[in-house]
C-alpha cells in the first residue's frame, strides 16, 4: 500500500534517521483480492513512540487527500493498544496496480502486480520488498493457492510472510474458482433454479390436464 512506501515505512533517503525509533514498530499489510482483480489493502501500523505515531498519521492524511483529488478513498484510523499507538489505513482498488507509487525516483517501493498464467491460474507479484521494520503480510486469494516463494507461507486461501530486512520479489500463485460468484451469487442461483422448476413442473400438470 502507498502508505507503507512512498510516505517512509520502506526503505527511502528520509528513513535513515528514524531507524533507531523504528525498533518499537512493526508493520501489519493484510491484502485482499477478489477475483475481478479489485480488492481491498489494509496497513496497520504500530508504535509506543507518540512522536512517530502523529508523523505517520500525519502523512496517511496527507496520503488521503492527494487519493481523494484522484478519485480513490483511502481511509485513515487511529486507536490505542496498550501502551501502543495505531494508524489504520484502508484502501480499496479496482485493479491491484493502483497500490503502486506515482512517485518512485529511487526505485526503492514495491510493485505489486498481478499476471495472468495458464487456464485459471494466476500469479501475484511483489516486487522489490525492502522493509527495515518487523513486518507481517497476508494475503487472501479468490480461490487455492498452488505455490509460493521460498518463506511464504500458505494454507488454502490464505498466505503469510514474516520478516524483516528482505529484500527481493516474492509471488504467490493461486487458481480462480470457476464461476466466482461468492455467497450471494449461490444464493441467487438457487432462487433462480427452484423458480425455474417450478415453473416446469407448472408446466407439465398443464400438460396432463390438458390446458396447453
Amino acid at each position: 500500500m502507498k502508505i507503507a512506501t512512498r510516505k517512509g515505512l520502506w526503505v527511502g533517503a528520509g528513513l535513515l534517521a528514524l531507524l533507531p525509533l523504528l525498533a518499537a514498530c512493526r508493520l501489519d499489510m493484510e491484502l485482499t483480492l477478489n477475483a475481478d482483480g479489485s480488492g481491498v489493502a489494509v496497513t496497520r501500523f504500530t508504535t509506543d513512540d507518540e512522536a512517530l505515531f502523529h508523523e505517520v498519521l500525519r502523512s496517511a492524511q496527507e496520503l488521503a487527500q492527494e487519493a481523494q483529488e484522484k478519485g480513490q478513498r483511502i481511509i485513515v484510523k487511529t486507536g490505542r493498544r496498550g501502551p501502543e499507538y495505531v494508524v489504520l489505513i484502508e484502501q480499496r482498488f479496482r485493479t491491484i496496480e493502483e497500490l503502486n507509487s506515482e512517485e518512485d525516483p529511487y526505485g526503492l517501493e514495491p510493485v505489486f502486480a498481478l499476471e495472468r498464467r495458464e487456464g485459471r491460474q494466476y500469479r501475484l507479484w511483489i516486487r522489490n520488498l525492502t522493509p527495515v521494520l518487523p513486518t507481517k503480510l497476508t494475503i487472501e486469494t479468490p480461490g487455492p493457492i498452488t505455490d509460493a516463494s521460498p518463506g511464504v507461507l500458505f494454507e488454502g486461501r490464505r498466505a503469510t510472510w514474516a520478516g524483516v530486512a528482505y529484500s527481493g520479489d516474492f509471488f504467490v500463485d493461486y487458481r480462480r474458482s470457476g464461476m466466482g460468484l461468492g455467497p450471494r451469487g449461490f444464493l441467487l442461483l438457487a432462487i433462480l433454479g427452484a423458480l425455474l422448476g417450478g415453473l416446469g413442473l407448472a408446466a407439465r400438470r398443464r400438460k396432463r390436464q390438458g390446458w396447453i
